[in-house]
């Protein structure tokens, strides 16, 4: 009998320490949902608006990079719910997955949660501009005059510059204007891509200035003539003296089955000619080729001009340069590497630090932005129970929103907002290249007096990461 009651007590005592270390653990946030006392009812709706559960997965591993710097803890969490508590005042923050396809759906949906009680304080998304547009007009139209304002937005992804007003006939509008002093954008906008594309192929090309510069543009697709335009300007400021050739209608149907279509007789016809423009230039002189395209198009023409070439891959740069906006990112940049004759730049919204991190460990180098933007929700929102949060104090405590890239709530740069809600500093974005003598990926970056630093390699490791 003593020893049946001593192997009761020592049974009893490790199932009392399992049991702290389980509280410990979940209770820190790492567990993924935590041991808390209460209800969701009370917590602070934020809608996450993605079309694409790729973007969602991203958002997910950034609210787990506010977990590890204990900015949060995760409470519950379930397919397109996440329930988080701020660190001081343990106000309750959920993010609600919303991942409606097309405008209209997209503009019904934002009227519906307008309505609910407790309505949304914030809206992140979309994941281009025409749903990002369809967002920031439902909320400007629903905003009243009241204390509360209206929601603020959030912009993770949606670069351009201007978008088309609803009223026909009316010009462009700056699509932060839309819903205006209430609108975020965390990743850099079309011209800033541009600027920083244009300027970091001058500098590491040897110092050579193109003679012809080939834009390829989709005036079907906002995203592409906002970057077009951006990329003209660039170019001008660099190589004024270049010839500036537009190829509007060279494209060919989008296949959105296949983003990895092989090139139409457009595309085809399109590579040939350019191909045919670079060998009558006998002067050494090069040409570069700008795509601001989404990835499928850009794809299919880089195909066509690999087929095309007059090189291959390993034999030196060529005369030809591609440069693509953010439509084209790591992933499909790595299957390119090593495959084409000619270099291809593209840029990227993260920093190169927190880039070769995210790579090295499987992730997506994307997961940077979706963690600064919980981050800067909710720091805003660890407010104390007595002070109820507004659509106003959301916003000014955005607006007002200062993190050093020292600072320990900081995702490896600075985060700050101007007026206009555009975002600031100097560390914003980089730079992806790919060579034709090298199958991996390389990241530039300038600092802060301007130059440009060394391209580092990119190497990645296979990492299972929760769907």
């Amino acid at each position: 009998m003593n020893r049946i009651g001593q192997a009761l007590l020592w049974a009893g005592g490790l199932a009392l320490a399992a049991l702290m270390v389980y509280t410990v653990y979940f209770d820190s946030g790492l567990g993924g949902t935590g041991r808390w006392s209460g209800t969701a009812d009370d917590a602070t709706p934020v809608a996450v608006f993605y079309p694409d559960r790729t973007l969602w997965r991203e958002f997910r591993q950034g609210v787990e990079a506010c977990v590890r710097k204990r900015l949060t803890r995760v409470l519950e969490e379930s397919d397109g719910s996440i329930l988080v508590e701020t660190a001081r005042y343990k106000r309750k923050v959920r993010f609600d997955l919303h991942d409606v396809r097309g405008l209209r759906a997209t503009k019904d949906e934002v009227q519906d949660l307008l309505e609910t009680d407790p309505a949304p304080v914030a809206f992140v998304g979309s994941s281009n501009t025409v749903l990002t547009q369809a967002i920031a007009e439902t909320l400007r139209a629903s905003a009243g005059p009241g204390e509360g304002g209206g929601p603020v937005l959030l912009v993770p992804w949606a670069s351009s510059v201007l978008a088309d007003r609803p009223e026909p006939g009316e010009g462009p509008v700056a699509l932060l204007d839309i819903h205006p002093g209430r609108t975020f954008r965390f990743c850099p906008n079309n011209q800033r891509q541009a600027d920083l594309l244009v300027s970091c192929l001058a500098a590491n090309d040897g110092g050579k200035t193109p003679a012809r510069v080939v834009l390829v543009e989709d005036r079907l697709d906002p995203y592409s003539v906002d970057l077009g335009a951006a990329f003209h300007r660039a170019v001008e400021r660099i190589a004024p003296e270049a010839e500036i050739v537009e190829r509007a209608d060279s494209l060919g149907l989008p296949l959105p089955q296949d983003v990895y279509a092989l090139p139409g007789p457009s595309e085809e016809a399109l590579a040939e000619s350019i191909w045919r423009e670079v060998d009558a230039r006998p002067d050494g002189r090069t040409t570069w080729v700008l795509l601001p395209l989404q990835e499928e198009p850009a794809l299919r023409i880089l195909t066509a001009l690999r087929r095309h070439a007059r090189l291959v891959p390993g034999t030196g740069p060529g005369p030809l340069r591609v440069l693509c906006g953010d439509g084209i990112g790591f992933t499909s940049l790595t299957r390119l590497a090593g495959r084409c004759p000619f270099p291809v730049w593209c840029s990227s919204s993260a920093s190169v630090p927190v880039a070769a991190q995210a790579v090295g460990q499987g992730l997506s180098p994307d997961t940077q932005v979706a963690a600064e933007i919980v981050a800067a929700l909710v720091l805003c929102m660890d407010l104390p129970p007595s002070k109820p949060l507004t659509g106003n104090g959301l916003r000014d405590a955005l607006a007002s929103l200062r993190i050093a890239p020292g600072d320990p709530a900081a995702m490896g740069r600075s985060l700050s907002f101007s007026r206009s809600g555009e975002r600031g500093g100097d560390d914003l974005g980089h730079v992806l290249m790919i060579r034709p003598d090298h199958p991996g990926v390389f990241a530039l970056a300038r600092g802060p007096s301007g130059q440009w630093g060394a391209p580092a390699l990119l190497k990645s490791e296979p990492l299972a990461v929760r769907p």
